[in-house]
């Protein structure tokens, strides 16, 4: 809770004020809620496109390098969470197996069927 005379944060509940000693409001919603870190809504996107890309992991290529921008911007404002990174990691991982699933499936393809005999 903050103070409204010189803004410092105090526990919440608290009925003076820790610093100047004037008198609290019981009422005031604690300091932070409802707030935002910058970069955290960013974050929060780039994890959960990294969540998607993998469980869909035929838009991996659109999904992964949305992941990873993302994240990235969310670093770049200031946000310290963990959610920055785990979702930059989770598009590299999105981006490498839809390109591991198209190489397996162009080999597939290049093999001969089975049970024709092999070109002259």
């Amino acid at each position: 809770m903050l103070c409204p005379n010189c803004g410092a944060n105090n526990p919440d509940g608290a009925l003076r004020c820790s610093q100047c000693k004037a008198q609290l409001n019981g009422n005031q919603q604690p300091a932070n809620q409802g707030q935002y870190q910058p970069g955290e809504v960013l974050a929060r996107a780039s994890l959960a496109f990294g969540i998607f890309g993998l469980i869909i992991f035929i838009f991996g290529f659109v999904l992964g390098p949305l992941s990873i921008i993302w994240g990235r911007r969310a670093k770049r404002k200031g946000f310290t969470g963990g959610e920055a990174t785990a979702g930059i990691v989770l598009g590299i991982v999105d981006l490498t197996a839809w390109l591991a699933s198209v190489i397996f499936i162009i080999w597939l393809w290049m093999q001969p069927a089975i049970g024709t005999p092999p070109p002259l």
